[in-house]
């Protein structure tokens, strides 16, 4: 990983210094990158901003090719909540809804469901499935007019075409979130749930694993989210 971040940064600045327009050296690292980036990964990501789900979704009638033609810039992060090694592109070619709130936002006995994160998807370093938590809440999602779209070095094998050169991370609508805090778990798995709010009560989650085995969900309320340090919600209209 070390070798990779190195290479990252090498070929960052080499881009920097190449002297063409910002908007040209966007558009062409976000062509490269896309073209690094493995088929599985680039549909697994927008799977998960499909219209329906949870969390932030786009509008309806886009597609993989309206994001890779879309008219990319850089993003000018004002907050700086793009952190090294990504770096942020925004384009106002596709909008969509912004489906989270801060967990604090939320009354503490708000109900909340625990579930496998994006349709169990999502695993922890040890492969465990990642858990995020998910409400309905006043006012549904907000609309956004723009999207912004992460690329850096590969994540996990198989991710880029070439290991050496960058790839697409994710896209969603709106802006930049403001990273978790830094005493924040990076995965809430199921045995965290299990143990740490033992009162939740256990349902279906409605998704399967691998091996099509039922995965499980659990309702707790936003205390629960808290003391499991999840740091924003995302909404779910059902």
């Amino acid at each position: 990983m070390k070798v990779l971040l190195e290479n990252w940064r090498r070929y960052v600045n080499e881009e920097q210094a190449a002297g063409a327009s910002q908007e040209l050296d966007a558009a062409e690292i976000v062509r490269q990158a896309w073209e690094n980036t493995s088929e599985g990964h680039l549909q697994k990501a927008f799977s998960q901003r499909a219209p329906g789900g949870a969390g932030s979704t786009f509008d309806d009638g886009t597609t993989l090719e309206t994001l890779r033609s879309a008219g990319w810039s850089p993003h000018p992060d004002p907050n700086a909540y793009v952190r090294d090694p990504a770096r942020g592109f925004v384009t106002d070619a596709v909008g969509g809804v912004l489906g989270m709130l801060p967990v604090g936002s939320l009354p503490d006995q708000h109900e909340v469901r625990f579930q496998p994160a994006h349709m169990g998807q999502a695993k922890s370093d040890t492969g465990e499935a990642a858990y995020e938590a998910v409400a309905g809440f006043e006012g549904g999602r907000p609309p956004m007019t723009n999207t912004t779209l992460l690329i850096g070095p590969q994540w996990y094998q198989g991710h880029a075409k070439d290991a050496e050169k960058p790839v697409i991370w994710t896209f969603y609508p709106g802006d930049p979130a403001p990273p978790p805090a830094k005493d924040a778990p990076r995965f809430i798995v199921e045995q965290d749930i299990l143990t740490k709010t033992p009162n939740t009560q256990k349902i279906e989650s409605g998704f399967e694993d691998e091996k099509g085995g039922k995965m499980l969900a659990y309702v707790g309320t936003i205390a629960d989210a808290k003391a499991l340090g999840f740091g924003n919600i995302k909404y779910v209209g059902k």
